[in-house]
């Protein structure tokens, strides 16, 4: 009888590491989704803020057209850089 008492404390302290197992995994997967999706929701406001800012920041009224364009396709093309280094920096 002493023996199965022994065998039955045992087995549930397996079921309670395994429990505790899951436990820390799950919790590690919320972690990680919800730290994903506040990249995703940061990434998107910066997408559609700063590179509008930046272009305008940039441009002066009195300058030529095509200074306002060369402005714009710089912006374009180094804006995934920028968003590059945003996405490095939230992690």
């Amino acid at each position: 009888m002493t023996g199965l008492k022994e065998q039955i404390i045992s087995e549930l302290k397996n079921l309670d590491d395994k429990f505790i197992q899951v436990i820390k995994t799950q919790k590690e997967k919320i972690n990680k989704y919800i730290s994903l999706k506040i990249q995703e929701i940061i990434l998107n406001f910066v997408h559609k803020t700063v590179r509008p800012y930046l272009k305008k920041c940039l441009k002066d009224p009195d300058m030529c057209t095509f200074i306002k364009k060369f402005i714009d396709d710089f912006i374009e093309e180094i804006y995934p850089e920028i968003e590059e280094e945003i996405r490095y920096r939230l992690k």
